[in-house]
């Protein structure tokens, strides 16, 4: 969710305030540990509901290829994620397999499912609160590729991909919620 680089951002229509207060990303061993608190200004019932609006991840995520939904038996929704990224000047497709599980607090969580796609294990949990003008969406994940990522360009290259990307996420979140 969203860890790889999300480039496209909008030209026409109204000007979005897109304000990142935190942002985050450790390397420890294989996996990223990485978290983001960003505001939007779109009420909170909108911006869930754009978050969860798997089949139009595309339309959040720019680098995303392809997603298929599968709802689960135990309530869970199976995401499975296509996304081509560049990270500095190192371009690949991967698979993301992630079980999604929107919580009645609002809040979501994703565990990455290891037997398939290109992790071997990560998760992560979105929240959201609402604010005076729109959404606090706090966002806390950890990824665990099966692909090798060069230890000296990994960590400083994926944290200004990830700041593009909630850049760009947020805004495609205020597009979509209106």
């Amino acid at each position: 969710m969203r860890f790889l680089c999300w480039l496209l951002v909008l030209v026409a229509g109204p000007t979005w305030a897109v304000e990142i207060e935190a942002l985050s990303v450790v390397r420890k061993g294989r996996t990223f540990q990485t978290s983001a608190v960003f505001l939007v200004d779109v009420p909170r019932e909108q911006v869930m509901r754009a978050a969860t609006d798997f089949e139009r991840m595309g339309d959040v995520n720019p680098a995303v290829v392809d997603t298929t939904v599968a709802p689960l038996a135990s309530g869970e929704t199976r995401v499975t994620t296509t996304l081509y990224d560049c990270v500095a000047l190192v371009c690949r497709t991967v698979t993301l397999v992630e079980d999604v599980r929107h919580h009645a607090t609002g809040r979501l969580s994703t565990r990455v499912v290891p037997s398939a796609g290109d992790f071997t294990g990560g998760g992560a949990t979105w929240r959201f609160d609402e604010t005076a003008h729109g959404t606090r969406v706090h966002y806390e994940g950890e990824i665990r590729p099966s692909f090798w990522v060069p230890r000296l360009l990994g960590t400083r290259a994926f944290k200004r991909s990830l700041r593009r990307q909630v850049t760009a996420t947020a805004k495609h979140l205020e597009a979509l919620s209106y």
